[in-house]
């Protein structure tokens, strides 16, 4: 009986182990990247303007190219980025992203985190930029 017991005890630790491993092995998306949201244009007649709060923006390596990764929060667990343009003059990057939301929707009224990475950009001009201004707001790009 002693036997079993102790086998047991011996397996339990090695299942959840192997789970454990087994998890983060199949993440596929960096934590930072967790929250990542692409362009959902507006349907309809049910949307209206939106504002999102960005907080950082960098250059990141994705795809085999780079790319710029920017985080910051929406009012609500309703917003979406609609579309995303730039513009560069020397080395300022300037990109707009637009946000809606369904004002006929219940939502949450609370800071919901989010990534956009945008790759539109040539590789050649991000890699030279020295700074990105969102919707306004200037950001020294790191590399």
């Amino acid at each position: 009986m002693l036997s079993n017991t102790t086998g047991t005890v011996f397996l339990i630790p090695l299942i959840l182990f192997a789970g454990c491993a087994s998890s983060q092995e199949n993440t596929t998306i960096p934590e930072e990247y967790a929250n990542t949201v692409e362009i959902t244009p507006a349907t309809g007649q049910q949307s209206g303007p939106s504002v999102i709060y960005v907080d950082s923006a960098a250059v990141i390596q994705r795809d085999d190219r780079h790319s710029l990764l920017v985080m910051g929060y929406f009012p609500d667990g309703c917003t979406h980025i609609g579309n995303a343009r730039h513009t560069v003059t020397d080395k300022t990057i300037s990109l707009d992203l637009n946000a809606w939301r369904n004002p006929q929707q219940m939502c949450t009224q609370a800071l919901v985190a989010f990534s956009f990475i945008y790759s539109d950009l040539p590789e050649s001009r991000l890699q030279q930029a020295s700074s990105v201004t969102i919707n306004g707001t200037n950001f020294e790009l790191g590399h």
